[in-house]
């Protein structure tokens, strides 16, 4: 768990500089990030295994943290090619996706959360939204320019406003 950890800053391409592959998603990051963020869920839901409960928290925030690395890095990604790690800066239109991106993520993992009534779950969807919001507030307020900055600010309201109707139905069903 805590190689994983280490291994999430000193081998990712935006601090290497390495080529990740020439399309999105299909390239190495898939297996680099998301197959240990499977084998973390698998890990521990297995139901031959009872890990301690330290353990359970530690391989979900592991998960969490490594899905939202991969998130980030795909959507660099989508705007730089394959090399994502040479630092050209980053255009309104990528700030606009990351925060569209930690958005959805979070409300998946938020609404997913509430479904199967898995407290960590909806935890971590929920300080996904908080990074976002304060993202939107803090980065995307001095960064973006004319129409990204009105869409920001715009798609966050609405996404919390759905947000909000929807944690209500579905916690009142729970």
């Amino acid at each position: 768990l805590l190689g994983g950890f280490v291994l999430l800053v000193p081998a990712n391409p935006l601090f290497t500089g390495d080529p990740v592959g020439p399309w999105p998603i299909a390239n190495w990051l898939l297996p680099a990030y998301l197959l240990p963020v499977g084998l973390a869920v698998l890990a521990m839901h297995h139901p031959a295994t009872q890990q301690p409960p330290a353990l359970r928290r530690g391989l979900g925030l592991y998960a969490m943290i490594a899905g939202f690395v991969w998130l980030t890095l795909e959507v660099r990604h989508w705007f730089h090619g394959s090399t994502i790690g040479a630092w050209e800066g980053v255009r309104d239109a990528e700030l606009w996706a990351w925060s569209a991106a930690w958005i959805a993520c979070g409300a998946l993992l938020l609404l997913f959360g509430l479904q199967r009534a898995e407290r960590p779950l909806r935890l971590g969807g929920l300080a996904l939204i908080a990074l976002t919001t304060a993202k939107v507030f803090v980065v995307d307020m001095s960064g973006l320019q004319g129409l990204w900055r009105v869409l920001s600010f715009l798609g966050l309201g609405l996404a919390l406003i759905g947000l909000g109707t929807a944690y209500r139905r579905l916690a009142g069903r729970s």
